[in-house]
């Protein structure tokens, strides 16, 4: 009974007499001819994996020979290990199992969690024999860049060396997010921000994880209207016995300014109770994100521009709320940017559970009617670093309008915005800059001038154009 109810196929009606009945998903289903739905199962396994440091390879532990350091064999011509590495994290570890696992799921299978409690890492050495490795044979999953520095080995005699393994990207920045959206999901304002993030903290029941880029001082009087309420529902979340989960992303760290103030605001939610989780270090990130459970068996995610643990919720912020399936995906992102924070595993480890528990919800098997006003999307995160070509790209791309929006007009605008957006006006009818400020105290008075032209220039070129 409770696997139909789970599946939408049976409801309990209370008026006109208490019941349980069938709804017209079960009819529709039954009447299709198709068979009721399946329990979910968890198998859990243990997975051995080696990952070759000099050709990147991803091997099962089962298809390649390693030896412990010191038990390497007489006369064998050794690579040793790169100087300066990455070191690997939960999160790239992850990554690797992830990869390594992707081809042998089967239909229906979903990679849930890796627990990283239970893993350890330990360096060894592959053992080749490069006799049969002249004819080609090499460990099933043997890189292309690890075959062909054997081959130079074999042809040359030269040592290859292994370099510093790249980080590995996480595939959250890879995965389109399909979801769809509604008006009320689209927050602008420092209002409509600091509402919905009450509305969101006041119905979790077991997390609410918080990513700032800065954090407000409790004495801070620019932002202290609007933290003042952002504290006192992370304080309600605590009493109810909601794990709060709290970092911030900021570099600009001068004499410790953001970390005493997450100190400071730690000492004060800890006086509402036990479940708070603040962690000091910087994530060296500039997202803006908060998520949390929707008080049922679904979650919310907010991502947007607010500093949400600094803002005093006066500026034009822009932002948007994901639901459900597509919040998995933002907790990927979470979990990447903070699994290099030490103190973090703790709060990691909710997070793979909210993000398992999401992606093995059983969904309806009839979807509802979209509403008139619901939006199809697909969604991309984006890394830092893909910002500016996929401004660019769109700036060439756009076939009616290019509108670019930013809180402050700097002197990067020049090149990053306004050469690829006049460009743009040249060839479509709408190119718009919305900007909130000018900061011509962080550029050179000619710097300023030469934004100022530009932006003049833009707004000229057409009546249409601003």
């Amino acid at each position: 009974m409770s696997r139909l109810m789970r599946f939408g196929l049976i409801e309990v009606r209370i008026a006109p007499e208490p019941a349980l009945a069938m709804t017209e998903a079960a009819r529709a289903h039954l009447l299709a001819g198709r068979s009721l739905p399946e329990r979910a199962q968890r198998r859990e396994m243990t997975v051995s994996l080696v990952f070759d440091k000099l050709g990147g390879s991803v091997f099962r532990g089962r298809n390649v020979a390693h030896k412990p350091l010191k038990q390497t064999p007489k006369g064998a011509t050794i690579v040793d290990f790169p100087d300066s590495d990455e070191a690997e994290t939960d999160s790239s570890m992850e990554e690797r199992v992830r990869h390594l696992l992707s081809s042998s799921l089967r239909p229906g299978e979903l990679f849930a969690i890796v627990r990283a409690n239970l893993s350890s890492i330990e360096k060894r050495y592959i053992h080749l024999d490069l006799d049969r490795a002249r004819d080609g044979a090499l460990p099933e999953g043997a890189s292309s860049a690890l075959r062909a520095a054997v081959r130079e080995h074999l042809a040359s005699g030269r040592l290859p060396a292994a370099r510093p393994s790249q980080p590995v990207r996480p595939a959250c920045l890879d995965t389109p997010i399909k979801t769809t959206l509604v008006p009320d999901q689209i927050l602008f304002g420092g209002g409509d921000h600091l509402a919905r993030l009450e509305e969101v903290v006041d119905v979790a029941r077991s997390d609410v994880f918080v990513l700032s880029t800065f954090v407000a001082a409790q004495d801070d009087e620019k932002a202290r209207l609007g933290q003042d309420r952002v504290w006192a529902a992370l304080e309600r979340a605590v009493r109810r016995g909601v794990r709060v989960h709290l970092f911030f992303g900021s570099s600009l760290n001068g004499e410790g300014k953001h970390t005493r103030a997450m100190a400071e605001l730690q000492h004060r939610l800890r006086a509402a109770g036990a479940g708070v989780a603040t962690h000091l270090e910087p994530v060296h990130s500039h997202a803006k994100i908060v998520i949390a459970d929707d008080g049922v068996d679904g979650a919310r995610a907010l991502l947007g521009s607010c500093n949400w643990l600094q803002s005093p919720f006066r500026a034009h912020e822009l932002s948007i709320e994901l639901r459900d399936g597509a919040v998995a995906h933002c907790l990927d992102l979470f979990g990447a940017i903070t699994a290099a924070v030490p103190t973090a595993r703790d709060s990691r480890d909710a997070m793979q559970a909210m993000r398992t528990a999401l992606r093995l919800k059983p969904g309806q098997l009839l979807e509802s009617a979209p509403t008139e006003d619901t939006i199809p999307v697909s969604l991309r995160i984006l890394a830092a670093s893909d910002h500016l070509p996929l401004l660019r790209r769109a700036a060439h791309d756009a076939d009616e309008r290019l509108v670019v929006m930013t809180h402050r007009m700097g002197s990067p605008m020049i090149q990053n915005v306004f050469d690829p957006a006049q460009l743009a006006s040249e060839r479509i009818a709408t190119v718009q800059a919305l900007y909130s400020l000018p900061s011509p105290a962080r550029m050179s008075a000619s710097a300023f001038q030469r934004v100022s032209s530009k932006l003049i220039r833009l707004m000229g070129s057409s009546a249409s154009r601003r």
